[in-house]
């Protein structure tokens, strides 16, 4: 088909008005809003359904054109450019909101709405969308899922990943599918395709639906602005800030030259006589809130600022953000354009890096403004330039290289939040090893195998990511030697040392569901880890990670182990700046061990497990474990910045990094996360930390029948209270079900509430309310046991995903068809997330019956440990949302693992 042939088609699959090829109406799709002019598209096609998008897929698809799909057009680094012609797919007709669902707090949404109308659509019943952009009154969702778009709020709230819980995307040759149905199941059924999708800037697929997380708006909020002689003084005062234990919602900078552009433009009235001015806003309870910005603005005083604003009103708090978002576009009034470099750093090193750009600014004598989210450490220096003069056009690149160069130098990444798109591909060859970058092309080529989506984006200009693919895939490829075992013992003794290997009766406390490993070796570094790798990848064998040992029943073994390799020897500190809320350890220290050191310093993981001093940090990341305190803090996705991992052939590479945003390629994180240990093994993580709350209330009740505990759930759910955590159990030798609710902040903000929830509570026939200061582990045992795997021989542990609406059936279900089998049970599980788990005691006929039935109705129903019929064992993990879903799950298990050497079991991905 040629391109005049495609053009009719689309015309009558879309309609005429909805397919471009006239030169003057291109001429907008050349380029996003990085300077710049360049090649017209082909063709614009503007499809108004997402059942559209397929078809024009496979249409473009036979005449071997690129795509590039786009937003609004609002991107920052070229992302939205068709470098190569080819077909632009304009998604911004597809702008509807078609579900919103408050009851499950989520809302699925076409990819072209506008961000800022979906808060807009909620806010009257008290909810809003938490990713807000500075252009999110232009800027799209489906932008925003390419890009992971960060904004204000992400401080407290997270970023784009952390609130989208599936999303519907059209792959190279047509196939449309969901990544999921708006359960948390990220990585229950494959690995986490959705969270790789995010931040793939287009080339993975074309996103054309989402189901997003919706938030309850807070009672109020507080917002004051501190006026500080310069932007250095304003970064210091933002470390004080959070060092001081407090996660305002939004700690903004913006420098003289700023105000003055949103002055000329908006008429702000901002203070051009400060040198910088530092946007705090803090929202909650009214309860303490007072008091807490109070304590803000002491520290800002203490550090410089020469003068407190308090937007007292909410039209004068919406005036001052309104003023902060229109910064970029008022830059317009000092020179002809302007060039932003969109990087991230530690917080801590926010002042050297203020210090760095103000003498390049000098250097090269070019006006640098400035206006960025200091909380989470994304600069947004602008250098503000006429790209008609050579000269400045040459020293803009200058500084911009200068400025990404010393950010990689200082711990961070060459973009918190507008991606890499074709602006600083080339920047990737100095933050990314080349191993690093091959793990990337791996993956690239799996989703996007014939280069036309999105091409010349992401990767290095000279770094052909389907050749470096390739190259890496020939590299796994290499067969086996088959040498004596003596060999093999010694090449291993070699490395790890002989105290550090065991064979025989020695491996026998290494057991792998009956299956005793004829080595067991005790790395005690990831080079270590990487040699022993390597020997093993040599020789084939096969091998299986192990942390504390508490998750190996998870997953019938497909083949024995011949060797089992311990990580509890990698339990170091790597990194760790108190005041930056992020750590970096090896592997294989505990939970516990974490804890106990983060406490030191007045610092938590959120993070509870039953066997914390034997669960090992790289083995909780491995499976995804879960915990009540996600419904407050996030699960192990939004908390993991970064990891070093091990490949099957010995291969390091690194992913993430060690800052709070990060979108300098792609977010491999997730990959790896909830991976079982299939696609390498964790030698090191970088976490998120959190400062320990000023005061911890845990809430307690029970209730006689599950109606009344729905009762009160629902009541609860209706009100401004936002628990950190929330659990229910029920044991099989007590009638009654349990409910621990677990608030932290301000003193007074946590008293209201138990306050409140008891005043719920007793309304809705609870038998008995007691609250507690602090977080009281008598409570929370119960559940963290039921959240743990089973280790009895006799026993079954189950888990189960619901929409939150339906949680309380599904348990009350649960319950009632153990009782009719004679099953005898315990469960629990976070009714606000729709997560229930269960350990059962019965017979293989009685459990298989029982989940024959469950999976019927309750699609997202596994069994994660215990025997099973043969037949069984594929279903063990309950019903996929697609067979495209499997297909790229079992894709990327060959890729990374072409030889199955490492940790074959029946695990989803294999199902």
């Amino acid at each position: 088909m040629n391109v005049t042939e495609l053009v009719q088609t689309l015309r009558r699959l879309v309609g005429t008005e909805h397919v471009i090829d006239e030169p003057e109406r291109l001429a907008p799709y050349r380029h996003d809003w990085l300077p710049g002019d360049y090649r017209l598209p082909d063709l614009v096609v503007r499809p108004t359904q997402p059942d559209q998008i397929p078809a024009i897929v496979k249409l473009v698809r036979t005449t071997h054109l690129p795509i590039v799909a786009r937003g609004a057009g609002t991107g920052l680094a070229g992302g939205a450019r068709p470098l190569y012609g080819g077909i632009v797919i304009d998604l911004s007709q597809m702008n509807a909101i078609e579900r919103i669902d408050t009851t499950n707090r989520q809302a699925q949404v076409q990819a072209g709405l506008i961000t800022y109308h979906l808060s807009a659509a909620v806010a009257e019943d008290g909810w809003f969308y938490a990713p807000d952009p500075a252009s999110w009154q232009m800027c799209t969702i489906g932008g925003n899922i390419a890009n992971n778009s960060g904004g204000p709020r992400c401080l407290k709230y997270g970023v784009t990943t952390n609130h989208v819980l599936a999303v519907e995307i059209t792959l190279h040759d047509g196939r449309q599918y969901w990544t999921g149905d708006g359960a948390e199941t990220f990585t229950w059924h494959t690995y986490d395709i959705t969270g790789l999708i995010i931040g793939s800037e287009g080339t993975f697929g074309i996103v054309s639906r989402a189901i997003v997380r919706l938030t309850r708006a807070p009672e109020t909020k507080r917002v004051t602005m501190a006026l500080f002689p310069d932007v250095v003084a304003a970064c210091t005062a933002v470390s004080a800030i959070l060092a001081a234990g407090h996660i305002p919602t939004a700690l903004e900078v913006m420098d003289s030259t700023t105000m003055l552009a949103v002055n000329l433009a908006q008429q702000a009235n901002l203070p051009e006589e400060a040198g910088a001015a530092l946007i705090v806003e803090v929202d909650g309870l009214t309860e303490g809130l007072d008091e807490t910005m109070a304590e803000i603005g002491d520290i800002c005083r203490q550090h410089g600022a020469f003068q407190l604003r308090t937007a007292t009103t909410p039209s004068d708090q919406e005036r001052l953000w309104s003023a902060r978002r229109s910064a970029f576009a008022s830059f317009h009034t000092l020179a002809p354009s302007f060039y932003l470099v969109d990087t991230v750093v530690p917080r801590t090193r926010l002042p050297a890096m203020m210090a760095h750009v103000q003498r390049l600014s000098k250097a090269y004598s070019m006006p640098v403004a400035n206006v960025f989210h200091a909380g989470d450490g994304n600069l947004h220096p602008l250098i503000l330039y006429n790209p008609a003069d050579p000269d400045q056009v040459t020293k803009t690149h200058a500084i911009t290289h200068a400025i990404l160069q010393l950010s990689i130098h200082e711990g961070g990444a060459v973009s918190g939040e507008h991606g890499i798109g074709f602006e600083k591909r080339d920047f990737l060859l100095s933050l990314y090893h080349r191993a690093d970058l091959a793990a990337h092309a791996v993956v690239y080529a799996v989703f996007n195998p014939e280069r036309r989506l999105n091409p010349g984006k992401v990767f290095p200009t000279d770094l052909d990511p389907i050749a470096l693919a390739r190259e890496r895939a020939d590299a796994l490829m290499a067969v086996a030697v088959n040498v004596p075992t003596a060999q093999i013992q010694h090449a291993l003794a070699e490395i790890v040392g002989s105290d550090h290997i065991r064979r025989g009766e020695e491996a026998s406390q290494y057991v792998v569901q009956g299956y005793t490993p004829t080595w067991v070796v005790w790395p005690a570094s990831t080079e270590e880890l990487a040699k022993v790798m390597a020997t093993c990848y040599r020789y084939g064998l096969h091998v299986i990670p192990w942390g504390g040992g508490t998750r190996q029943q998870i997953g019938t073994l497909i083949k024995p182990p011949d060797v089992v390799v311990v990580t509890r020897r990698l339990q170091h500190v790597l990194h760790y700046e108190p005041d930056d809320l992020t750590i970096g350890v090896e592997a294989g220290m505990t939970l516990a061990e974490l804890q106990a050191l983060l406490a030191t310093h007045r610092q938590q993981f959120p993070l509870d497990v039953d066997q914390a001093d034997y669960e090992t940090l790289g083995g909780l990341i491995a499976t995804a474990a879960d915990d009540p305190q996600q419904l407050g803090y996030g699960s192990l996705r939004d908390l993991v910045l970064g990891l070093t991992i091990v490949q099957v052939d010995g291969t390091v590479i690194h992913v993430g990094g060690q800052v709070v945003k990060n979108v300098s390629g792609y977010d491999l994180t997730k990959l790896f996360i909830g991976s079982y240990g299939t696609l390498g093994i964790i030698s090191e993580v970088r976490l998120r930390t959190f400062p320990q709350p000023p005061a911890t209330v845990t809430f307690s009740t029970a209730f006689e029948t599950m109606s009344d505990l729905n009762a009160c759930l629902s009541a609860m759910a209706t009100t401004v209270l936002r628990p950190v955590a929330s659990g229910i159990f029920r044991s099989s030798t007590s009638p009654l079900i349990n409910l621990v609710v677990q608030f932290a902040g301000h003193p007074a903000a946590c008293t209201r509430a138990a306050s409140e929830c008891a005043v719920l509570a007793t309304a809705s026939g609870a038998q008995h309310v007691l609250i507690d200061d602090g977080h009281e582990q008598q409570h929370w045992s119960p559940i963290h046991r039921l959240f743990a795997p089973s280790t009895s021989a006799n026993e079954w542990s189950v888990r189960m995903a619901t929409l939150p609406s339906q949680c309380m059936t599904a348990w009350n279900d649960l319950h009632q068809s153990a009782a009719q089998l004679h099953i005898s049970i315990q469960s629990g599980g976070c009714p606000y997330r729709g997560i229930i788990y269960a350990h059962l005691n019965g017979t293989v006929d009685q459990i298989a019956t029982l989940f024959n039935h469950l999976r019927e109705r309750w699609p997202h129903t596994q069994i994660t440990t215990g025997n099973l019929p043969a037949e069984m064992e594929q279903l063990r993990w309950g019903c996929s949302p697609s067979a495209e879903l499997n297909d790229l799950s079992q894709r990327l298990k060959q890729a990374f693992d072409p030889q199955q050497r490492l940790n074959q079991r029946w695990l989803p991905f294999y199902c």
